[in-house]
């Protein structure tokens, strides 16, 4: 199965969250462009030579960003942080209030904020790859 652009964005960005160590503005742009984009804004450049993109919300640097955005594209989960086992630290899980056959996302990082996107990367990608894999289904149950 190839993946779709969805996926492989996720993935990338997973990446890049368990590999940050610390806050990191292009990767709170890059998130915002994936996941929120309508939490971006066009900033004037200091020199008056014209606007770029940016966005206010420091996923990668704040805990409350981070639950917020969280809380954006997956409304009602539990969220969990530590620090210590069972991940380097610190850690986050996200799983889900009922059981539904769904399994917890647990993930560490370099800060909380980190390891709470990494957490809800790999509950965005996990979902998106079982829609991906209901669809291939549902596409050779058709031929």
């Amino acid at each position: 199965m190839t993946p779709t652009p969805d996926i492989t964005r996720l993935r990338s960005l997973l990446e890049r969250c368990e590999a940050a160590e610390g806050p990191d503005r292009e990767l709170d742009l890059d998130l915002a462009r994936t996941l929120a984009p309508d939490v971006i804004v066009s900033r004037q450049r200091q020199d008056d030579t014209g606007a770029d993109p940016y966005t206010y919300w420091h996923y990668t640097g704040a805990i409350a960003a981070a639950v917020a955005l969280i809380e954006k594209k997956l409304p009602g989960v539990n969220v969990a942080m530590g620090w210590g086992e069972p991940h380097r630290n610190p850690w986050a899980t996200i799983s889900p209030l009922e059981a539904d056959g769904r399994h917890p996302h647990s993930a560490g990082g370099y800060n909380q904020a980190l390891a709470l996107l990494s957490a809800l990367l790999q509950a965005l990608l996990a979902r998106e790859e079982q829609r991906a894999g209901e669809e291939k289904e549902d596409s050779q149950c058709a031929s």
